[in-house]
């Protein structure tokens, strides 16, 4: 999904943009369009991942060794919740970010544009911030993401089995965060705690990141250009 979802959201994006303008509508289209099919076509293309599972690999007498169900059942699992849930949401937020850098940050639209200090970028940032605040909202589903499954899960879907692969590698690869929570914590404090600590990592190196790539492009010797006579 971190491959398929950006290509094509990006694709369709320059497809319905194509030489417009920066604050032009096109854009704005172009990237609710393309956030909402991205999300859409890289779920199908996982729940194919999943579905080819129980064919390719399996014991002797059929009983699937990993994901338990076939195409029939995991295409529609993974994209319907995506089209009628997920989908609106993206292009939602997407929409939302898009209109407002379109108005106040069209630098930071146009990739060949220098990047120029415009508006109240804490006005972005807060909005981002109020999304960080809402994550909470999860706890309120019940079970699990489809496909995400462990043993213990596995086990109340209420199959007869237990698919040999995923019980021989459980506990393989021990999680730093098992279950999104923090030891010797309840629930709700670890499931919070460990979500800001994504946000706080995942800012932290898109910081340094762009920090390194400032000083690289102010150390780039200028190119003159003209003739001489």
């Amino acid at each position: 999904m971190a491959i398929v979802l950006p290509f094509t959201g990006y694709f369709i994006y320059k497809m319905i943009s194509a030489s417009s303008e920066v604050a032009s509508p096109r854009r704005l289209m172009g990237a609710v369009v393309g956030s909402y099919f991205s999300i859409v076509v890289a779920s199908i293309v996982a729940g194919i991942e999943f579905g080819i599972q129980p064919a390719l690999f399996h014991t002797i007498d059929g009983t699937p060794l990993y994901a338990p169900y076939s195409l029939n059942v995991a295409i529609p699992a993974m994209a319907i919740g995506h089209m009628a849930i997920a989908g609106p949401v993206e292009a939602i937020v997407t929409g939302g970010i898009f209109a407002y850098l379109q108005r106040t940050h069209s630098s930071l639209v146009k990739a060949d544009a220098p990047v120029k200090k415009e508006g109240k970028i804490w006005l972005l940032w807060g909005g981002l911030g109020v999304l960080a605040l809402a994550i909470p909202i999860g706890l309120l589903a019940s079970g699990t993401a489809w496909g995400e499954w462990g043993a213990d899960e596995l086990k109340e879907l209420g199959l007869n089995f237990i698919p040999q692969g995923i019980e021989k590698l459980t506990g393989w690869w021990p999680a730093p965060l098992p279950d999104y929570g923090f030891p010797r914590m309840g629930a709700v404090i670890g499931y919070i705690l460990s979500a800001f600590v994504g946000i706080v990592l995942i800012s932290g190196l898109m910081w340094l990141l762009g920090r390194w790539l400032s000083r690289r492009q102010a150390t780039k010797p200028e190119t003159k250009t003209g003739t001489t006579a």
